[in-house]
């Protein structure tokens, strides 16, 4: 374990992970903070044919939030490559916002198919694994017990919860009409393919939308 005080030399893993941080979280953290004259709002923010100032503020927020962790996940990332080392401190913080980022994944886990690759095409899964794997012993146990936690908490919610209070039922039916609802026929269309659904999907037991009412 490293001490308050020590740094840890970049050895190539660590200098290749580092690097990977730098162009997905950095630039992902600056293109969050300065996209606001050019970001296009969510479809689902248009009520009554006019922008909902409420839903836009919600949806703008948590686009802020997870550009300020991907922003500091990053710079750290790019302090480590210009110092040629990274203090115990650093390490950590990398480990935390990677737990963390890995917490909400789980979390909100997507039925089907798309979500076993919403988990496999995040870099922070295997980002946080390589980390585990490589760099654990160079961490407080403590850092390393509460990075744990983080992530069994997004899994235990998922499973005791996350479920019911995201899809109801919890299926890929659901899923491609609430996409459909939310964000038009196109997105949907793009899911469907994904799940591999020929034809428009509906959730079990709901009624075609062009049946007469």
């Amino acid at each position: 374990m490293l001490g308050p005080t020590d740094f840890l030399p970049l050895t190539p893993a660590l200098s290749a992970i580092l690097w990977v941080e730098v162009i997905v979280y950095l630039g992902l953290g600056l293109f969050g903070l300065f996209d606001d004259y050019f970001e296009r709002h969510p479809a689902w923010t248009i009520r009554d044919g006019r922008p909902n100032g409420y839903l836009r503020m919600t949806a703008k927020t948590a686009h802020k939030l997870h550009a300020a962790i991907c922003l500091i996940l990053g710079w750290i990332a790019l302090n480590g490559l210009l110092e040629q080392r990274v203090s115990r401190f650093e390490i950590e913080t990398l480990f935390l916002s990677l737990a963390v980022l890995m917490s909400g994944v789980w979390s909100m886990k997507l039925p089907g198919r798309m979500g076993v690759l919403g988990i496999v095409l995040k870099p922070e899964f295997w980002i946080q694994i390589a980390m585990f794997a490589m760099f654990l012993p160079f961490i407080r146990p403590q850092v390393a017990l509460i990075c744990v936690a983080i992530n069994l908490w997004g899994i235990v919610f998922f499973l005791l919860r996350g479920k019911t209070a995201l899809f109801v039922p919890y299926t890929s039916e659901t899923l491609v009409r609430d996409v459909e609802d939310a964000l038009g026929e196109e997105r949907a269309n793009r899911v469907r393919r994904i799940l591999g659904h020929k034809g428009p999907a509906q959730a079990e037991g709901s009624t075609p939308p062009n049946a007469a009412a």
